[in-house]
């Protein structure tokens, strides 16, 4: 198979992730990293209205994707490895990176690496991610497996974030984002609640505080001898109810701080991305690393003796930084901003209740689907921690978990009113 100079072996392509196969691809002898994404389809010749909307959705995604390619910053060979072409190709697009060669360690294994060694892994990822934010994208999908670590031939650990099929523009925040639950932010739990409603209300609370969030569970995995999660509970559940997760004590102070400060339920009072750069760039040069509020980052610069341009005949009198006031335009828009986020939180809690009331008197049983791999459905059942969501069990003893929705689209889930 040719896909625009890249020779690629049909027959080894590869369920890597929900929205694609993987592959690679050879051009001018040289080895490239192929995804098929499979989440969108191309109609071939459309006819009908349904047709049209669907290529013209389609077209509106692929635009997107090109604009996000040529916005992430770097040339995709160094530690943010991003997508450098996209092939649209029969009715699939084809996502095309440089290959990575490179035996990755396994995230069990970080926490017995050196401190330095340790910080400067983070440090890195935590760069990327800065630069990801600067630029206005959001990641989205962050996890452990997107984040390949190896040893070079000196010995020094190399670190590269991957994976950018499903990140986004931060003023255009999509209907759905592919997320692992597992690292979810408290906030992405709550949009993807609402993932198939055509207005979703938790989409103003997605930010690129989501992708801070999810990087504090990845660097505690990282620090924590005893892994992160001990029980059946996600982490952001635990958060939402006042737990801290962050329990292994033999963690420095300074990075277990850090984290900690990464994981707060509140997005605004996480700090950004840059702000964990930079305090993780002091650990490793042996400062303490003290992440500050946004507001206390300015400080008063201290008095510099100087010669005055002209002899000043009043006494002016310096207020104390505590001591002034914020100019009226910016208390009023503070204002504005609580009030909105007063009104989509009191919006968001009546969806939520409205969605329980869904599926309070609906019963579940197994569909006639199969799965990937020919296996037809055991069982199903409502998802404890979220009734928008189905724990399917297929016959080979394998479990999933899916959207109730796109269960019974896939022919998985049958539902029927008591």
């Amino acid at each position: 198979m040719n896909l625009n100079g890249y020779e690629v072996d049909e027959t080894k392509w590869e369920q890597k992730s929900g929205n694609g196969k993987c592959n690679i691809g050879v051009k001018n002898g040289k080895k490239f990293f192929l995804k098929q994404i499979t989440s969108y389809k191309f109609p071939i010749n459309p006819t009908s209205m349904a047709t049209k909307k669907i290529l013209e959705e389609g077209n509106a995604w692929y635009n997107e994707r090109i604009k996000i390619m040529n916005t992430l910053p770097g040339d995709g060979m160094g530690t943010l490895v991003k997508p450098i072409e996209y092939i649209r190709h029969g009715t699939f697009c084809y996502e095309v990176a440089h290959f990575i060669e490179t035996d990755n360690m396994d995230v069990k294994e970080v926490h017995k690496l050196p401190r330095e060694e340790k910080i400067s892994i983070m440090l890195t990822v935590a760069s990327c991610l800065s630069q990801l934010h600067k630029a206005g994208i959001i990641h989205g999908d962050l996890d452990p497996t997107n984040i390949l670590i190896s040893k070079s031939a000196g010995g020094r650990h190399v670190t590269k974030l991957i994976d950018f099929t499903d990140c986004f523009f931060q003023n255009n925040i999509p209907k759905s984002i592919m997320s692992k639950e597992q690292w979810q932010s408290p906030e992405m739990n709550i949009f993807t609640r609402f993932s198939e409603e055509d207005e979703n209300p938790a989409k103003a609370l997605i930010s690129p505080k989501t992708d801070v969030f999810t990087l504090g569970l990845i660097f505690y995995t990282y620090c924590s001898k005893e892994g992160l999660l001990k029980n059946d509970k996600y982490p952001f559940e635990l958060i939402a109810k006042g737990i801290d997760v962050v329990t292994d004590d033999s963690i420095n102070e300074d990075i277990k701080t850090l984290i900690k400060s990464m994981l707060v339920l509140e997005p605004d009072n996480r700090p950004d991305m840059s702000q964990v750069h930079k305090a993780l760039l002091e650990m490793k040069n042996g400062k303490p690393g003290v992440i500050k509020k946004q507001r206390e980052e300015v400080k008063e610069q201290p008095d510099v003796p100087r010669k005055p341009e002209k002899e000043e005949t009043d006494i002016k009198v310096q207020r104390k930084p505590e001591e002034r006031k914020e100019p009226k335009k910016i208390l009023e828009q503070k204002a504005r901003i609580e009030e909105r986020r007063s009104e989509e939180k009191e919006r968001l809690s009546h969806f939520l209740r409205e969605k329980e009331k869904e599926t309070e008197n609906m019963t579940l049983s197994p569909g006639d689907g199969y799965s990937a791999n020919g296996k037809k459905v055991k069982a199903v059942s409502f998802n404890t921690n979220n009734r928008s969501k189905v724990d399917v069990e297929f016959e080979d003893g394998s479990k999933k978990i899916y959207d109730l929705k796109f269960a019974i689209h896939l022919g998985y889930v049958r539902t029927e009113s008591r």
